[in-house]
């Protein structure tokens, strides 16, 4: 009856080993592939799976399994078609990057350009040319007839005003008769 027990025990344990082999194994059968292209198919791949149980001294058992996967080669041609899909890609990214290093510098001598532009205009607008400006401005800012005034002084201050006001009055005179 005891040796029954023990019998039952280790057949117990075994069943719990080998258990928990076929856990493992059904638990890295489903582990996700970074890239799922180069995973091959279980139609490509054949094998064996046995496992052997071993008595030892203190009558448990030791279980042991192994497995043997063999896979089927694809053809080289298939590898060379990954190998130039790979190679367009990197060329196709090599090229953007170019693309966008060039538009970087066309931006970083925009920027040059304007602060340039910036600059200039600081140097050639002078202090007395904005307060001349402004004393103009408030001149004909406080007057009450600021909106004839005011193109009065355009007219007469702003080089070819004059003529441009004529001329735009006529063709628009001339537009409203027809």
């Amino acid at each position: 009856m005891a040796v029954a027990k023990r019998n039952m025990v280790q057949d117990f344990i075994g069943f719990v080993l080998i258990s928990a082999v076929c856990l493992s194994n059904s638990i890295a059968d489903s582990a996700r592939y970074a890239n799922a292209d180069w995973k091959r198919s279980e139609q490509n791949q054949g094998g064996s799976h046995s496992c052997v149980a071993r008595r030892l001294e203190d009558n448990s058992e030791e279980v042991s399994c192994k497995t043997l996967v063999t896979f089927r080669q694809k053809s080289p041609e298939q590898y060379a078609n990954k190998v130039r899909q790979a190679e367009n890609k990197l060329g196709q990214l090599e090229s953007q990057y170019d693309d966008c290093q060039q538009e970087t510098e066309r931006k970083g001598r925009l920027i040059r350009t304007r602060a340039l532009l910036t600059d200039l205009i600081h140097r050639l607008v002078t202090e007395e040319d904005i307060h001349a400006l402004q004393n103009s401005w408030d001149l004909l800012n406080i007057s009450p007839d600021f909106g004839t005034d005011l193109v009065i002084w355009m007219l007469d201050n702003i080089p070819n005003m004059r003529a441009r006001f004529t001329k735009f009055n006529a063709e628009q005179s001339s537009l409203l008769q027809n």
